[in-house]
Order: structure tokens, then sequence, then C-alpha cells
């Protein structure tokens, strides 16, 4: 079985051999130690990483300025995010530019895994809409436009606490200029059939927020 790919961005071997330890038996593990050297190595894989995992606090960038360089690559690959230290703002920053997870290291690390198979979960269900869609059309459109506009879709509903609506994502995919009235029908067919079948976990962006010595977590 192939493993699925996995960018991991942090500068500490200590980190990165804990996050590795947990990773190699399921994932193949892609490292970067600075923002330069992970758009480097995304920018000729992006279609296959699925899951980009971030130290918020890279040694040569901001951190949201990576996760804004990045989707501009490519709006497939999930983006999850981590600190070490306390820092509510830059937690809420990343999740509004497109991270679809923030954590807190020391604290919810063992919570990683889950929050991984999460992720994982939404870029199969979005490649599925999409592989339909394109076989749906009679002429393709650009797909790369379509992936964006579903991803910034579901995100939107996603901060908003609120599941996506079927219609909705119908219309927000771009139409080809010379469609059949019979392809349109097996599109929306096909859409409606493939949001039964791989409906995602209703999941709102969250950030860790820490109080003395006790944490909550909230959604957005």
């Amino acid at each position: 079985m192939k493993k699925e790919t996995i960018l991991l961005v942090e500068h500490s071997d200590t980190v990165i051999e804990k996050f590795k330890s947990i990773l190699n038996s399921k994932y193949n593990v892609l490292i970067a130690k600075t923002g330069q050297e992970a758009l480097k190595v995304y920018a000729p894989q992006s279609l296959n990483i699925r899951v980009i995992i971030i130290n918020l606090f890279t040694q040569d960038m901001n951190g949201i300025d990576l996760i804004n360089n990045l989707i501009k690559l490519s709006s497939l690959s999930e983006i999850i995010t981590y600190t070490k230290e306390e820092n509510i703002d830059l937690a809420v920053s990343a999740i509004k530019s497109g991270s679809f997870f923030y954590f807190h290291y020391d604290l919810q690390f063992n919570s990683f895994p889950i929050i991984l198979d999460k992720a994982i979960h939404q870029v199969n269900w979005l490649e599925k809409i999409l592989r339909l869609s394109e076989k749906s059309f009679i002429e393709k459109f650009n797909m790369s436009t379509g992936l964006h506009i579903a991803k910034e879709l579901l995100n939107k509903r996603r901060s908003e606490g609120k599941p996506i609506s079927i219609n909705e994502l119908k219309a927000a995919l771009p139409k080809p200029r010379e469609c059949t009235p019979e392809a349109l029908t097996q599109f929306s067919e096909n859409i409606d059939n493939i949001l039964k079948e791989t409906k995602p976990e209703r999941t709102q962006n969250t950030v860790l927020i820490i109080e003395d010595d006790e944490f909550v977590r909230e959604g957005l």
C-alpha cells in the first residue's frame, strides 16, 4: 500500500524525531527546516503532499506568510500548525489564513494523530468531488480554480461552524462554456452521491486557549 506524503516544517532535530516516531510507520515524511526550503520542496510535489505540518515560528519567514505562499502554490494540501509557546493571536491568524487545525505542541501532541487523520480525510473528500466533476463535464474547466473555490467555501463554512450546502458547492464550481443539459444533470447527481457517501465530519476550526494551568478548546 502506497504511503501518503507529509511535509513537516520544523527546525529542531528533537521535535523532528518526535514527529517521525509516530509518522514514519504510516507516512512518507519530507522535512524542511526553513520556510524557503518548504516552498522549494512543496512546489514540484504539491499534488502528492497531502498535509503540511508547520511550526509557526519558522526561522526565516513569518509563519502566516508561509501558509499564504503554500496555498498560492496549491489549494489541495491541508495545513496543520502548532507552536511550543502560547500565542493565541498567531493561532487565530493561522486558522483565518487557511490552517485546518492549530494545536499546542506540549499540551496536545498526543492528539496529533487524530488531527492528522481528519486532515487527510478532508483532502480525500475534496479530491473525490473534483474527480467526479472532471469526469462529468464534456469540456473540462480549470481544475485548479475549481479546487480553490471549493476549498475556500469549505473553510468559510467551517470557520462559521456550519455544514456546507450541496447546492452551494455545486453553484460555486465553475461551469464550462459548452455543456449539455444531460452532462450537468449527471454532474449534479454525482455531487449529491459523493456528498452522501463521504460526508466530512463537522469540524470547527479550533485554537487552544491557556489560562493558568488549565486549557480549553474554543471553536472560532
